[in-house]
């Protein structure tokens, strides 16, 4: 009996979707890392990265009436702390946004990018953002990884052994 739940191999024209998805967001994940490692204000016509000023800016508007009261001591403190956090929540987009792109790791990558975006959606638990705005961070990347991140595109650490089974 099969398994009709069971994801079948991805074809080609699929594989390449979620490897470009995959890119995408990785440029994303690094733009704004370097945002916040760098510093300055990255503000443009066509408009804004979340640099060390907007993040804060963010984590200190969302924070003050959020519900649940562990969350809101635990951003309190990376709050009282953003001269070191910044650069190290920077490092840590910068990284995962390379990862990303090149695909190491494609489906471990995407989880931890699940998991910041999961962090911006219980951010939001506070009110003032579009219900569903966060989901297009954490949601898209979810797809990433049960779709084992596009390998096909992807950077191997290990090549498969070919064995010849003809003497």
């Amino acid at each position: 009996m099969t398994n009709v739940l069971a994801p079948s191999a991805p074809s080609s024209r699929a594989d390449a979707a979620i490897a470009a998805l995959r890119i995408f967001y990785g440029f994303i994940f690094l733009a704004n890392g370097l945002a916040k490692v760098i510093g300055g204000t990255w503000a443009t016509t066509l408009g804004f990265l979340y640099d060390r000023n907007s993040s804060l800016a963010l984590l200190r508007g969302s924070v003050q009436d959020h519900p649940v009261a562990v969350y809101r001591d635990f951003v309190q403190s990376v709050i009282n702390a953003w001269d070191v956090a910044a650069p190290l929540i920077g490092a840590a987009e910068v990284a995962l946004g390379i990862i990303l792109i090149i695909g190491l790791a494609p489906r471990a990558a995407a989880i931890v990018g699940v998991l910041f975006g999961l962090n911006l959606q219980v951010l939001a638990l506070s009110g003032g953002s579009w219900l569903f705005q966060h989901a297009l961070v954490w949601l898209p990347l979810l797809l990433v990884a049960w779709a084992d991140g596009g390998r096909r595109y992807a950077v191997r650490l290990r090549q498969r052994r070919v064995t010849n089974d003809a003497g």
